[in-house]
């Protein structure tokens, strides 16, 4: 039977043993997690968040690094032993990088890619039309943001990551978006370009609770991946029924201050209500090899866990059921 404890030592055993190689030329990107199948991102320049996905790839890969090596090492920890896990919910998709990974981590899970920016969704599917030796009839992504509530074509604000509803803007930044839009349009119409459409810079996106999309589906997750920056304040009480149901392992990226202060709480008040449904937690800095993962109980939550890092939630019931 898996133990926190236990789980801990092979996450950290696998962290310090990972090997991989990262590849940029013109075709193609190419990164590969050993002794896995290579995965493949576009080479093609695009307008999404930070330089698109090609130079995203670059910055995270420079200098031989690896883009958040515990979080690879959390899910082949759990992918390659625990015959648990069928579904996995990718909540903030972004390019697909941790999508395509599963893919290629465990031949028979399938994968559902949530991204709530258009232009990110896009070199998303950019980057699955790449990868067809992973048999991505598997990996099914959706154009659609989480909360608390569920809301079809709600007007929203996409800025880089980050995710807000026009309505919830104040009216300086609704003047600001506005003017930003008129400044770009203008230089489009001098520059004789296409003219953009009069809503840029807002979009009509999807919202949905996690409880009302899987009842909408009957897809349920047993693996979810929450990368929202903070947004996951919004979107874990909209899926406590689905996480009450299904016990998933849940892989919840914590945020610092700044950025889950518009929403007014805490990593550490955010993720109450998982410990109150009867999960563990293990917490350690994803985004490097030094690590170690350790397993934390809420009381032991403080300051120092405010802050850019990873919290793995594992319940019994899952844990019954996993053979790690």
């Amino acid at each position: 039977m898996l133990t926190s404890q236990r789980f801990c030592t092979k996450i950290n055993r696998r962290l310090g043993s990972l090997t991989y190689k990262f590849n940029d030329s013109p075709d193609r990107q190419t990164l590969r997690i050993q002794p896995y199948e290579p995965i493949y991102f576009s080479a093609k320049a695009d307008e999404a968040e930070q330089g698109g996905s090609k130079q995203w790839m670059l910055n995270k890969h420079k200098s031989g690094q690896i883009h958040e090596p515990g979080m690879i090492a959390v899910i082949e920890t759990i992918l390659a032993q625990s015959n648990s896990v069928n579904n996995i919910f990718d909540i903030g998709a972004l390019y697909g990088y941790f999508s395509l990974l599963s893919l290629a981590l465990a031949r028979s899970v399938s994968v559902y890619s949530f991204e709530m920016n258009p232009k990110s969704f896009s070199t998303m599917q950019n980057n699955i039309t790449n990868n067809q030796h992973l048999d991505i009839t598997r990996l099914h992504p959706y154009n659609c943001a989480f909360s608390d509530s569920s809301e079809k074509n709600k007007k929203s604000v996409v800025k880089e990551f980050s995710l807000t509803s026009y309505s919830d803007l104040s009216l300086k930044d609704k003047i600001m978006v506005f003017s930003k839009r008129l400044k770009r349009d203008a230089k489009k119409i001098l520059a004789r370009k296409k003219y953009l459409r009069a809503s840029h810079n807002v979009d009509y996106i999807d919202f949905w609770s996690v409880d009302d999309w899987c009842e909408r589906t009957g897809v349920f997750p047993d693996l979810m991946k929450i990368d929202v920056e903070g947004f996951q304040a919004k979107i874990i009480p909209g899926a406590m029924k689905t996480i009450e149901f299904s016990k998933p392992f849940i892989l919840l990226e914590f945020d610092s201050p700044q950025a889950i202060n518009s929403f007014g709480l805490s990593n550490k008040e955010i993720v109450k209500p998982l410990f109150e449904e009867g999960y563990k937690l293990i917490w350690g800095k994803h985004r490097s090899h030094e690590g170690p993962f350790c397993p934390l109980t809420h009381n032991e939550l403080n300051d120092t866990h405010e802050c850019n890092s990873l919290g793995i939630f594992i319940h019994e019931d899952r844990l019954n059921r996993a053979e790690i």
